[in-house]
């Protein structure tokens, strides 16, 4: 146990177990987890498969997708329970696991649980299994469901740490240092965190002689929390704390040996497991030693947007007493800390997931189809060449579940590529970026902590010069902020690009893009025109009206300059002209669609003339794109 921390290093073995990875069995339960209603899938839930007699046989975390595989024993009939934190608990009927296996779409209702508004006041409701009370039932549950994922982590070896041990020796204040050992250590194992087994610990006492004049101080570990021995031999009630949090405290049933008591701090909004604070009880000291502060122990939780959970830092704080001898004529009381910090957390591929010095940026990129269908540009003509774009409709993805379908409002569909893989996370102001997966995963770790601003990147927005949406998040250094950010609209980029200081368009934004043989059409000359009077006021045809295009991105290998329309005026017929960018757009941010305007076009020998839509019914932008190929 002692291993790399020292004789105190114990109570950092709070959250693992070590096991062996289940044998692969053929009898295979895979599947996906998905929101009643809304079809969006769920990342991160602890899927549990159990036998006809309701054992536990296998479990697992959906990934991005809200995928599992789970084994079963044999064949015969099986069902599956999904534990989400801050949600209720749902469990399917039994099916049955042929020998080839089976598959199962697994669809839960979107409950939250919310703590802040459980009962904690009144008589004091101490029981002595928490789940055979209402109350601490609801709040155990929670605390179960972040152990269980956390020896889950442990167990299947998720993550390797780089950690920060340290040891202080201070004054009995707790102020003044008096030594201090520091040390980083490479864990190679599923975790740097030890626990003796429940059973020793519930036997022997948590606080146990060391064999050499000392004493180490233990405390359970995950499996130990969730164990009968420690349910049984400790009494649980509910506490409210500050700042909405909820707790469940426990305290040892008797004073026959060293224990510990404590809370396990809960945020309630979210029932997300923050802390857990604990003191050594039942300690025997002589009676003539000076009053001082009890041993102590605290240990941080992240939880992590998978499903996945780390420990944070934790700390143990022991009195110590030097009795008077030939080095010291009196007694003297000092206090002994000993503690570590995941100072770094790498996943299986080595990539960064956690720094304790900077703060974390993780979650997924959404194609939302409601916000799609609410901001559909419309599209028209032939679509771009093949080398050059795809479907604008969009193709689901093969292998997800539910399918990814941008609509043609999304950039993605503009740009013929409709993975989730072809989009990036980047913070505004900083540039710093991160992948995203096809699965639509990302993390985003080293960053600042405080108020940050993210924004969903396509190769196209750079291209064309446009933002996009920035999604504002607040994160402490050492944690990890989850969001769920969607894949940018063409729409809000189009009226961002007109109006960046704000307002809103009188009509949508029209945007055209041309092709010709080559790809993207240069200097392509393209020419809108309309006859009769319109209510186009003096005041619309402003630097917006007239904008063809935006500065393009720092980002964007293109050339700088801003194209403009020109406007001419001649018995009656109005006629805007401008010439295409490298990238072969222009852009009208306020087109007289009520006059029936036409747009002509002209490259070299080919040409082609189009009547434009009409006035767009609620469509906040009108995406046109040209292919002078094919007439």
């Amino acid at each position: 146990m002692s291993g790399m921390f020292g004789k105190a290093v114990a109570v950092g073995g709070l959250l693992c177990a070590l096991a062996a990875p289940a044998a692969s069995r053929a009898q295979t339960v895979n599947g996906f987890v998905v929101a009643e209603g809304t079809e969006e899938r769920v990342q991160g839930a602890m899927v549990v498969l159990t036998d006809s007699l309701g054992a536990v046989v296998d479990r697992t975390l959906t990934d991005a997708r809200g995928a599992f595989a789970l084994d079963a024993d044999a064949p015969g009939f099986h069902a599956l329970r999904i534990d989400r934190i801050g949600y209720d608990r749902h469990s399917t009927d039994r099916f049955p696991v042929p020998d080839e296996g089976v598959f199962r779409r697994v669809a839960v209702m979107e409950v939250p649980i919310r703590l802040e508004g459980i009962e904690v006041t009144g008589a004091r409701r101490c029981v002595v299994r928490p789940e055979t009370a209402r109350t601490t039932a609801i709040v155990w549950e929670e605390v179960r469901k972040a152990l269980v994922a956390a020896r889950w982590t442990a167990e299947n070896s998720i993550y390797r740490y780089t950690l920060l041990n340290y040891r202080h020796i201070t004054e009995a204040d707790g102020e003044r240092i008096l030594e201090e050992e520091r040390s980083f250590d490479l864990s190679r194992d599923v975790t740097a965190y030890r626990s003796k087994p429940i059973e020793e610990l519930v036997a022997e006492g948590f606080v146990q002689p060391d064999g050499e004049g000392g004493t180490v101080y233990y405390a359970p570990d995950a499996e130990g929390f969730l164990s009968d021995e420690f349910l049984g031999t400790h009494c649980f009630e509910v506490r409210q704390g500050e700042d909405g949090e909820i707790g469940l405290s426990f305290a040892p049933l008797g004073a026959r040996l060293p224990d510990i008591e404590g809370v396990m701090w809960l945020d309630g909004p979210t029932a997300v497991l923050r802390r857990l604070e604990f003191t050594y009880v039942n300690l025997s000291l002589p009676d003539n030693l000076p009053a001082t502060g009890p041993p102590t122990g605290v240990i941080t939780f992240v939880a992590m947007p998978n499903g996945t959970w780390i420990v944070a830092d934790w700390i143990i704080d022991m009195p110590q007493y030097m009795l008077p001898g030939p080095e010291s004529p009196r007694l003297r009381v000092f206090r002994r800390k000993r503690g570590g910090i995941a100072w770094r957390a790498t996943d299986r591929e080595g990539m960064i997931v956690l720094e304790s010095a900077t703060a974390t940026v993780a979650g997924r990129v959404t194609f939302d189809a409601g916000r799609t269908n609410d901001r559909s540009a419309t599209s028209e003509d032939a679509a771009p060449p093949a080398d050059s774009a795809g479907d604008p409709a969009g193709e689901p993805i093969e292998g997800a579940y539910p399918p990814y379908r941008p609509g043609p409002g999304h950039v993605a569909a503009f740009a013929g590529d409709t993975t989730p893989a072809a989009h990036t996370v980047r913070i505004v102001g900083t540039g710093e970026t991160a992948s995203v997966a096809m699965d639509g995963g990302f993390i985003l770790p080293g960053l600042a902590g405080g108020l940050q601003h993210v924004e969903v990147r396509h190769p196209l927005l750079d291209t064309m010069g446009f933002r996009a949406p920035a999604t504002p998040f607040e994160v402490e250094l050492g944690e990890v902020a989850n969001l769920d950010l969607e894949a940018p609209i063409l729409a809000e980029s189009l009226h961002d690009a007109c109006y960046p200081a704000g307002g809103v368009p009188h009509r949508p934004p029209l945007l055209a893009r041309v092709f010709d043989r080559s790809g993207p059409a240069e200097l392509a000359e393209v020419l809108i025109a309309w006859s009769g009077d319109v209510d186009w006021p003096e005041a619309e045809r402003s630097e917006a009206t007239l904008l063809a295009m935006p500065e393009p991105s720092p980002y964007a290998e293109v050339e700088a300059g801003r194209l403009e329309w020109a406007m001419s005026q001649d018995s009656g017929t109005t006629v805007l002209s401008v010439s295409t960018d490298s990238r072969g757009m222009v852009l009208l941010c306020e087109p007289p669609y009520e006059a029936a305007p036409s747009i002509a076009i002209a490259a070299g020998r080919e040409s082609l003339a189009r009547d434009l839509p009409p006035s767009p019914q609620g469509a906040p932008a009108v995406v046109l794109v040209y292919n002078l190929t094919s007439g």
